[in-house]
């Protein structure tokens, strides 16, 4: 039987973690906002990913995953038409909490030792645009890139694919590069340049 002091003790970081997601969710949220202000997206919408949304039943194969959103979470910042109106482009940013479960070749979802462990895993963002012509159809195909472990694990740095008619570029950030507004904008700034050196997107900031 377990002490009751250890339990307490626990459950006293138990309550320290939820805190601190509170302080981290609010930050990222702040972030988030912050870059979709300077590309001129004013609504941004959120979805859940990595595991289901939670049901108001609770079955026994539900995941204990279900009721953490903030693992991998998706801020859809929204679609634009460029200025000469023939091309359009749509813009995610996705936050990985923790790449543990990618860094490793054989982890499963639900057993967190076959994950990496917290020291040599990372917390990153990771920007996913498509540039299309106006009248082709959308590729947008984001579980095909969030859950290929080639671009959600931490080693990721730029991926530029074509699909079709569309380019399309993954760029991954580690989140210790957003602390604040100044770095947010030094990020953005240099994932601007790499669009427009890479001939993807001409992006301004406001």
């Amino acid at each position: 039987m377990e002490n009751i002091a250890e339990v307490r003790e626990a459950l006293c970081d138990v309550r320290r973690a939820h805190r601190i997601l509170y302080a981290y969710q609010k930050r990222m949220m702040d972030i988030i906002r912050y870059i979709a202000k300077k590309l001129d997206f004013p609504v941004i919408e959120g979805h859940k990913h990595f595991s289901n949304t939670p049901s108001k039943k609770i079955y026994n194969g539900t995941w204990a995953w279900d009721y953490i959103y903030t693992y991998l979470f998706q801020y859809y910042i929204g679609e634009k038409e460029t200025d000469d109106r023939n091309t359009e482009y749509a813009i995610s940013i996705f936050q990985f909490s923790d790449t543990g479960y990618f860094d490793k070749e054989n982890s499963t979802r639900t057993n967190l030792s076959t994950f990496e462990s917290e020291e040599y895993s990372e917390s990153k963002v990771l920007f996913m645009l498509e540039v299309k012509p106006k009248e082709s159809s959308w590729w947008w195909k984001v579980d095909d890139i969030i859950n290929k472990k080639e671009y959600a694990s931490k080693n990721h740095t730029s991926t530029i694919l074509k699909e079709g008619e569309s380019t399309i570029l993954i760029y991954s950030v580690a989140i210790e590069k957003l602390i604040d507004e100044k770095s947010a904008l030094n990020v953005l700034k240099e994932f601007c340049s790499f669009c427009e050196e890479n001939s993807i997107l001409k992006l301004s900031l406001h």
